[in-house]
């Protein structure tokens, strides 16, 4: 990103990540997703990535029990971020356009309805634009740095969703049997991520997801009644049926 002259706004990592980082003051006084705040919240930049552990839902894991006092908000007894209805997480009611979930299970088929909650605060006149994400169980590894560069870079030529899932799209890679190591027989699994964005309804959501670049932005989205998504049809993950 900074290649194309934006500002890099920070990293955090592990001990230095905490929840405060990107729950919402709605949910909580001391949640400052929208300000610097040891750095900056994920609401103070356009764009945005976070890596974390998932479960179903998607729940982003900060840390255990160990790390509990240092990573959660004061008053909140647990240390996940919540997407979706949960009232913790809402993205792009300040500035952040692009948000990248880097985690499993964080653009499930059958929780695409909820993502969009998260992505417009109620009351805001701004709302987030897209949300990247997995279905089912993602991957990840150094060898795996190149496809989020490419993401980047390419995210300035071609729809940020394109980017995305063309550079994150793995067939038959993962957890293949023992007796089919080249996947002669189907049973490699896939890596599936999936683009979403949201509109006042779907035509409007879906104009967004197949335009807007890094450095080509609409205006804010004027509501969530509809979302679209890209993704490719039949991607066999581990731990979710194919999409």
């Amino acid at each position: 990103m900074g290649a194309f002259g934006h500002y890099k706004a920070g990293r955090w990592v592990d001990g230095y990540m905490t929840k405060q980082h990107e729950c919402d003051p709605l949910y909580d006084s001391s949640c400052l997703d929208f300000y610097s705040w040891a750095g900056y919240g994920y609401d103070w930049a356009d764009a945005a990535i976070g890596a974390y552990h998932g479960s179903l839902g998607w729940h982003g894991l900060l840390g255990g029990p160990t790390a509990l006092s240092l990573r959660v908000a004061p008053g909140d007894n647990d240390c996940w971020v919540r997407a979706g209805n949960s009232g913790q997480t809402y993205f792009g009611d300040q500035w952040l356009k692009f948000f990248i979930a880097s985690s499993c299970f964080s653009a499930d088929g059958d929780t695409l309805p909820n993502i969009r909650v998260a992505m417009a605060k109620p009351g805001a006149s701004q709302r987030s634009h897209q949300w990247d994400g997995f279905h089912g169980i993602m991957w990840i590894s150094s060898s795996f740095n190149g496809n989020y560069q490419n993401t980047a870079w390419d995210g300035h030529f071609v729809p940020v969703s394109t980017a995305w899932v063309t550079n994150h799209h793995k067939k038959g890679q993962f957890n293949c049997a023992a007796y089919d190591p080249f996947n002669w027989f189907g049973t490699c699994k896939d890596q599936c991520p999936v683009a979403y964005s949201i509109g006042v309804n779907g035509s409007d959501a879906l104009n967004r997801l197949l335009n807007e670049r890094y450095n080509f932005v609409f205006g804010s989205p004027g509501g969530n009644g509809g979302y679209a998504w890209m993704y490719y049809p039949g991607c066999k993950p581990e731990g979710k049926p194919p999409f």
